[in-house]
């Protein structure tokens, strides 16, 4: 087994540390946009990247967030919420 449900069933809680925006380019030239929410956990101090609207940072969440906050990851979802 290599436990990648773990993460799921884990709680954990950490601060924003960066809001941040990336671009992607498809092979026809076509732009896409997306943001990304860096946090580090309270817990074991590790960076974690997430990228909003990819199931785990809705993009109202990331909208209501500031460099700073503090969030939390209940256990048995894979959904941030603010602290």
């Amino acid at each position: 087994m290599f436990g990648f449900g773990k993460a799921k069933h884990e709680a954990w809680t950490g601060v924003v540390t960066r809001k941040g925006q990336g671009t992607n380019v498809d092979e026809d030239g076509e732009r896409t946009i997306y943001h990304t929410l860096d946090v580090t956990r309270d817990d074991n101090g590790k960076n974690k990247h997430f990228v909003v609207g990819h199931g785990q940072v809705s993009p109202e969440l990331y909208n209501s967030l500031s460099e700073g906050d503090k969030v939390t990851k209940p256990a048995d979802t894979k959904q941030l919420q603010k602290a």
